[in-house]
């Protein structure tokens, strides 16, 4: 028996994979137009945030909860994201994907938050807008989103 009739069912095993639909997807001109609403989201958050309750923000900071809420905006339109808590700092922001390809959503902790590791500090009289919402195309393969989800 020949290798390549040996290997035959694992290779026939993959192409019967099916393919994930994405036909749902939207453009990232859609959430980019959410930019006010996810601002909004982020600054009653911040609005809330009191460094003094200490059962709540444990001397952490709140980009955990402005991760969930912009992920919230965006769900309410239909856009497949998540929060994921980065590898690099500790820091959590919004995995998305559009049309275009995998995106992070953000906004950078140093606009309303001083520390690092598990003690921030609340940067006083922060207003958020639009221009705060940073969106950076991680790849242009919206299928890849499952990877940027599970291993950030």
């Amino acid at each position: 028996m020949k290798l390549k009739e040996v290997l035959k069912p694992l290779f026939e095993y993959y192409d019967d994979e099916e393919e994930e639909d994405l036909s749902h997807l939207v453009s990232v001109k859609v959430a980019e137009a959410l930019r006010p609403n996810m601002a909004h989201a982020a600054q009653v958050i911040y609005d809330k945030w009191d460094e003094e309750d200490i059962d709540t923000y444990a001397g952490g900071g709140i980009c955990h909860y402005i991760a969930d809420d912009i992920c919230d905006v965006l769900s309410h339109h239909n856009i497949d994201c998540s929060p994921v808590s980065s590898c690099h700092e500790q820091h959590v922001y919004v995995i998305a994907r559009f049309l275009e390809g995998v995106y992070s959503i953000d906004i950078h902790h140093s606009n309303y938050e001083t520390g690092g590791g598990f003690s921030w500090k609340k940067i006083h009289d922060v207003e958020f807008t639009p221009r705060d919402i940073d969106f950076y195309r991680i790849t242009p393969d919206p299928s890849e989103y499952h990877q940027y989800i599970e291993n950030y």
